[in-house]
């Protein structure tokens, strides 16, 4: 490949692949984006600006809870032990000053406009689970589209939340996942925000407040 070809070639590519990470980190986290970030080059870009100007986080559906007056607390649940664990921990800790518990899971926007496929179904399917363990509480269960922390947020200050409960930062992939998301959310949220795990953490407007331990 001559050096001209190479050019060509990378100012073909870096575009796409450009758009391409910034459709994922808006949630759309479908494979077939980076086919068109390859194939499309350049006009991906163009299909990133128009798709990002319709997407907004948003409420998919809600299924109804029971409560009481007292602290409105959301749970982000992902299906892991450690979120579960962590919808658990929140709730026992709280004890008579908790009202309302809203489980809430997040999907992408490929897999809400992809309504045959299983992805949500399974989240479904896990909200439900994690309510039945917490039945005496009556939660609400909620699937939420777009990026987790835009999802969780915007959720959040329309619902009268008190607390964000969220999973540990968890380890490699995951590590990097919920990293991203507890990261989002305690730098950016206007309510307290808890992570259980090895460290627990609850934060005011504007940073951290307090850490302790939780296990």
């Amino acid at each position: 490949m001559t050096t001209t070809q190479l050019i060509i070639l990378t100012l073909w590519l870096v575009p796409g692949l450009f758009a391409t990470l910034n459709m994922m980190r808006r949630g759309h986290r479908h494979w077939i984006w980076i086919a068109f970030g390859i194939l499309l080059g350049p006009v991906a870009w163009l299909v990133f600006c128009e798709r990002t100007e319709a997407d907004a986080p948003r409420l998919r559906e809600m299924v109804e809870g029971t409560g009481r007056p007292g602290l409105h607390v959301l749970v982000g649940i992902d299906g892991s032990p450690a979120s579960v664990r962590a919808a658990t921990t929140a709730i026992s800790s709280l004890g008579g000053s908790l009202g309302r518990v809203t489980l809430a899971t997040v999907i992408d926007y490929d897999t809400d406009e992809d309504r045959g496929g299983e992805a949500e179904p399974a989240a479904w399917a896990t909200l439900h689970a994690v309510a039945g363990t917490l039945k005496q509480w009556g939660p609400a269960e909620v699937l939420l589209v777009g990026p987790p922390v835009d999802a969780l947020l915007g959720f959040a200050a329309e619902h009268e939340v008190d607390l964000i409960v969220v999973g540990p930062r968890g380890r490699g992939m995951s590590k990097r996942v919920l990293g991203s998301v507890c990261t989002g959310l305690l730098s950016r949220s206007p309510v307290l925000v808890m992570s259980i795990g090895s460290n627990s953490t609850t934060t005011t407007p504007g940073g951290p407040a307090r850490r302790g331990s939780r296990d």
